[in-house]
């Protein structure tokens, strides 16, 4: 690589680092929200390794460089001698070996029929029903076939049905990473959430990629990180190009995030601008609405989940007692989560008899789902169990989730 060519890209990285530190920004709070791992923030800042023109362009907005990262970036560009070299391929987690690039080679494939894409919308609603009522257990090999599908369709498309089979292919990415979650396959996830989000930007779908934004801060706040999950979630929520029940959850998972970080002030405004949000969106909902399920019972579900972080068990109960009266029954796995809260607060308060009985109500819907990600919500429950008194009923469920962990855990693999 000649001289000046070296000096044009580590200008650029030196530059990057200078408006990320003034931004607020560590490397570690930066990278998700470009997209990439904190390795390859570490690697430009250096000038070691080049990223494509989208990547400064997400920096240059994140930073508000107003232009001159990209400025920058097109001079190191000019000073370049020869065909620029591939960008190094960056993964938030480790990526799927067995998974295909989000680039497809175009073919000599028939012209594809427009008509193909509300098939694949109208399918994933299907598909997506059922996990809510049944779980993701045979689910997600479904959802990876069908993506190999549409990938073939879309290296034959072209203009309008190009960018529509991307905008197809990123929704189906982020369901096949929300199965991956589900059958407790953490890499499998991080690798289709970043598929999603790449075709939502390439698709220039800006819902989507709020959407996936969204996700990444519910995955952080399951991480317990919470400084990742709030700047993730507030990122999200700034874009504005959102409809009110995908907006509700991004403020749901600012709540969680700053529950976790024992800012109650905090983490109550973000709630009751999810309430807002919500009842905005009763009865006017837009068609392109992602996260239906963001009803006033999920929000008062994670409600009572934030009080329970927050160590107010009486609250956490109160509140869920109440949601549980009225819960819908299309979403039986939410419905186990709320159970589990419930659980663990009654756990908190001695109240054992009661954490056992709903402990093993939100087993029953884990188990008929093959839900890992239930299971392991469940754990905080026993977990609290310990230190209580021991009755029969408590045995009997602290056994029967043990056999449940191995059982289901041998499903996933």
């Amino acid at each position: 690589m000649p001289m000046g060519d070296v000096d044009g890209w580590r200008t650029l990285g030196v530059r990057l680092a200078q408006l990320r530190r003034a931004a607020g920004y560590n490397q570690h709070s930066f990278a998700p929200l470009t997209g990439y791992a904190r390795s390859t923030i570490a690697n430009v800042e250096t000038g070691r390794q080049r990223a494509p023109r989208e990547f400064w362009q997400r920096c240059d907005e994140l930073v508000g460089a107003a232009g001159s990262l990209l400025s920058l970036y097109d001079q190191a560009m000019r000073q370049q001698q020869g065909p620029p070299s591939m960008p190094e391929e960056a993964e938030l987690e480790a990526v799927d070996t067995h998974a295909a690039p989000t680039t497809v080679a175009r073919t000599s494939m028939s012209p594809v029929d427009p008509a193909i894409v509300p098939h694949w919308m109208s399918m994933l609603r299907i598909l997506a029903a059922s996990h809510d009522a049944f779980g993701p257990r045979r689910l997600h090999d479904v959802v990876r076939g069908e993506l190999n599908i549409i990938r073939r369709h879309r290296a034959g498309a072209a203009g309008q049905t190009l960018r529509e089979l991307l905008r197809v292919e990123s929704r189906w990415a982020e369901f096949a990473s929300w199965t991956a979650d589900n059958l407790g396959d953490s890499q499998d996830a991080a690798y289709w959430l970043r598929q999603s989000l790449s075709m939502a930007r390439e698709a220039a779908d800006g819902r989507m990629a709020t959407y996936v934004l969204m996700r990444q801060a519910q995955r952080a706040v399951e991480r317990g990180d919470s400084a990742q999950a709030i700047a993730l979630a507030e990122f999200a929520d700034a874009r504005k190009e959102s409809t009110a029940r995908d907006r509700a959850l991004c403020a749901v998972r600012t709540a969680q995030a700053a529950a976790l970080a024992g800012r109650r002030a905090r983490c109550q405004s973000a709630l009751q601008k999810a309430h807002s949000l919500v009842g905005a969106a009763e009865g006017l909902d837009d068609p392109d609405t992602i996260g239906l399920h963001c009803t006033r019972t999920y929000v008062l579900a994670y409600e009572g989940q934030c009080h329970l972080i927050l160590g107010q068990a009486k609250q956490s109960i109160a509140v869920l007692e109440a949601v549980l009266r009225a819960w819908p029954s299309a979403y039986r796995q939410d419905e186990a989560l709320a159970r589990a809260w419930l659980a663990t607060g009654y756990a908190n308060l001695g109240r054992v008899d009661e954490a056992a009985d709903q402990g093993e109500q939100a087993l029953t819907i884990a188990l008929d789902a093959g839900s890992i990600r239930l299971i392991k919500a469940l754990s905080r429950v026993e977990h609290e169990l310990r230190s209580r008194r021991v009755t029969d009923e408590a045995q009997r469920f602290r056994d029967r989730l043990a056999l449940a962990d191995q059982v289901v855990g041998r499903m996933g693999q």
